[in-house]
C-alpha cells in the first residue's frame, strides 16, 4: 500500500512534469536551462519563484532524497568475518613470534576448519602439507590462533588476490611460508616492497 502511493505519486509529478514542457515550442525548449535541486517543503518553491524572475528560461526538477533505503533501516547485518569469501588471511602462532599468510575463495570458516583438521596428528605423514600444518608439527606441535585469525584484503580475482597474498608474505616477514609461495611475484614489486618497509621503519 504504501510503496504503491510512492510509485504512483512519482508518475504523476514525471507526468505532469513531461506534459509542461510538450507546451513549449521547439525554440523555447532548446533556450530551457534545467537545474536540479532537492525539494525542501517551504523553500524550494521559493528559490524557483526568485529564479524565474530573472532567468526565464530556468526550470527547476526536483529530487526527493527519501528513498527507500533512508525510510528502512537495514534489516540484514554485515556478513560475519566467518562467512566472507576471495579472501586474503593471516593467522598468528600461539607458540612464537611467526604468522601464515594464505588466500581462499572459500567462506573464511571453511578455510579455518581445513587448517584445523591439517594439524590434526592423523595428518602428521600427509603429502603436500601447508607450510602452517608443517609448523605445526615441526616445531613441537606449535599452535596457532584460529580464533583471532583476521582478514588482511578482499579480492574476487583470482590472480590479483594470488598477487595480494604473496604481497602480504613479503610484508609480513615473520610468516612461516614457503619460499615457493612467493617465488611468482615480480621482482619489481619486492623492490617497491622493500621501500616501503623501510620507509615505515623511519
Amino acid at each position: 500500500m504504501f510503496v504503491n502511493r510512492i510509485i504512483n505519486d512519482y508518475f504523476n509529478k514525471k507526468n505532469k512534469f513531461i506534459a509542461n514542457i510538450e507546451d513549449i515550442t521547439e525554440n523555447e525548449r532548446n533556450d530551457i536551462k534545467f537545474l536540479k535541486f532537492e525539494f525542501i517543503p517551504g523553500l524550494s518553491n521559493k528559490i524557483e519563484h526568485i529564479f524565474k524572475r530573472f532567468l526565464n528560461t530556468t526550470k527547476f526538477v526536483y529530487y526527493n532524497n527519501k528513498n527507500v533505503y533512508r525510510l528502512f533501516s537495514k534489516v540484514k547485518d554485515k556478513d560475519d568475518i566467518s562467512q566472507q569469501s576471495n579472501i586474503v588471511y593471516k593467522i598468528n602462532c600461539n607458540n612464537c613470534n611467526t604468522c601464515y599468510i594464505g588466500q581462499t575463495k572459500q567462506y573464511f570458516k571453511d578455510r579455518l576448519r581445513q587448517h584445523k583438521n591439517d594439524c590434526n596428528i592423523t595428518n602428521i605423514n600427509k603429502v603436500n602439507k601447508t607450510a602452517l600444518a608443517t609448523h605445526h608439527f615441526k616445531e613441537e606441535n606449535h599452535n596457532f590462533d584460529f580464533d583471532n585469525a583476521r582478514i588482511v584484503d578482499r579480492e574476487n580475482n583470482w590472480l590479483k588476490r594470488n598477487i595480494s597474498e604473496m604481497i602480504q608474505i613479503e610484508l609480513n616477514t615473520n610468516n612461516i611460508n614457503f619460499k615457493t609461495d612467493t617465488q611468482n611475484l615480480n621482482p619489481h614489486y619486492k623492490n617497491l616492497l622493500l621501500k616501503y618497509t623501510a620507509n615505515q621503519r623511519n
